[in-house]
């Protein structure tokens, strides 16, 4: 029975990078999924403790009863896994369709999530066939050759969240440069208008560069194949630069609303 396990998946090793790096990645999913998914990870940690008690009670004393009782532990720690992974990855569906944002990479990671939460769902239901060891270890197997290419397309998803909420800024930031262009006709021969409107241009562009780059990197980059603190610690730092960028555009903006728009 020693090869009775219940394995942690590399898709919630990632996940635990993205919590670190993204802490409020969250907090922004519908209600209803947000405590399914909160109740199934209570459910998986109970019930990994229990399998763990059970697992060693069978190793201590290898008895049939023993082992179905390990088995059915396991069966349900991975059902209460699944289902949180599932829920997961409707979390983070939920927070791409909150931005509104139509964009290559958003459209991308909602079909992929989609997938990956069906696939789950029906892991969390397949699994209650497994009867013996064996089944539990091919079980095991079949799911662990499909978790890597989830792990990219989660990673993938939750850089999409952080691209969306730029997008929305520039979005945002583009209804307010046009409310005030009416306001600055009589100003343009001003030096700070005039230069002020020629940075929104020049700023405008370089975010929007910056986020097409951003969104190219993160589809070609497998997070299986590199340091995923590396990865990240970049990513973020292609936030921040965004946003800094966003900042100052944004404060040119009011400035110019402020000082130079007739009403």
């Amino acid at each position: 029975m020693s090869n009775l396990k219940v394995k942690i998946p590399a898709i919630l090793i990632i996940t635990i990078f993205l919590t670190s790096y993204f802490p409020n990645f969250i907090i922004f999913a519908q209600a209803n999924n947000l405590s399914d998914y909160q109740y199934q990870v209570d459910q998986y940690r109970s019930n990994y403790a229990e399998f763990q008690i059970l697992k060693n009670d069978y190793q201590t004393n290898p008895t049939l009863n023993n082992e179905q009782k390990a088995i059915l532990a396991a069966k349900q720690t991975i059902a209460a896994r699944e289902l949180a992974m599932a829920y997961y990855a409707l979390i983070l569906i939920d927070k791409l369709k909150s931005t509104g944002v139509v964009y290559p990479i958003v459209d991308a990671a909602i079909t992929d999530l989609g997938v990956i939460g069906q696939f789950h769902f029906k892991q969390s239901q397949d699994v209650a066939k497994v009867i013996t060891k064996s089944d539990l270890a091919q079980f095991t197997s079949t799911h662990l050759t499909t978790l890597a290419s989830q792990a990219d397309k989660l990673g993938h998803a939750q850089v999409a969240i952080k691209i969306a909420e730029l997008i929305q800024i520039q979005n945002d930031a583009k209804l307010a440069y046009d409310s005030i262009t009416p306001g600055l006709k009589t100003k343009t021969s001003h030096v700070n208008v005039k230069n002020g409107l020629d940075q929104i241009v020049s700023y405008s562009q370089q975010i929007n560069d910056q986020i097409s780059a951003l969104s190219q990197k993160t589809t070609e980059t497998g997070l299986s194949e590199i340091n995923l603190n590396q990865y990240f610690e970049g990513v973020s730092l292609s936030l921040n630069q965004i946003r800094a960028l966003q900042s100052r555009l944004i404060n040119i903006i009011i400035e110019l609303d402020t000082v130079y728009v007739d009403r």
